[in-house]
């Protein structure tokens, strides 16, 4: 599994679909998942940011929706992170500072974000 397969895999474990912030599908409906795809090499460490998106509707509240699964995201990463396994070694994933910051999006009330900072270190060859 390449680096960018790890980092998908490590997003998908939340229960909802997860994209690289470049490629959400047109129509893909909500509640999902957008984060960067950064590179690095051994040592290095990259800041990596998602965000978790809902809508309002059908009486679900999108702002609880996105800080629970904040939650539960920072929950899994704990205080020491968590290792991802890749090809030729791992990636520490880490929170980052600050870790969770709530949005709102500026064309429609309904959509709430979640920013999520994360920090990778590559412990790898390449």
């Amino acid at each position: 599994m390449n680096k960018a397969q790890a980092i998908n895999g490590f997003f998908l474990l939340f229960g909802m679909p997860a994209y690289e912030e470049n490629s959400v599908p047109d129509g893909v409906e909500f509640p999902y998942i957008t984060y960067q795809l950064v590179d690095g090499f051994f040592g290095n460490e990259q800041p990596i940011a998602a965000s978790i998106w809902a809508v309002d509707g059908n009486g679900r509240s999108a702002l609880k929706s996105v800080v629970d699964k904040g939650y539960e995201i920072g929950t899994k990463l704990g205080r020491g992170g968590v290792f991802i396994k890749c090809d030729g070694g791992m990636i520490w994933l880490k929170r980052g500072e600050p870790f969770s910051q709530i949005m709102g999006d500026p064309d429609n009330a309904n959509i709430k974000r979640n920013y999520i900072n994360l920090t990778a270190e590559f412990l790898t060859a390449e």
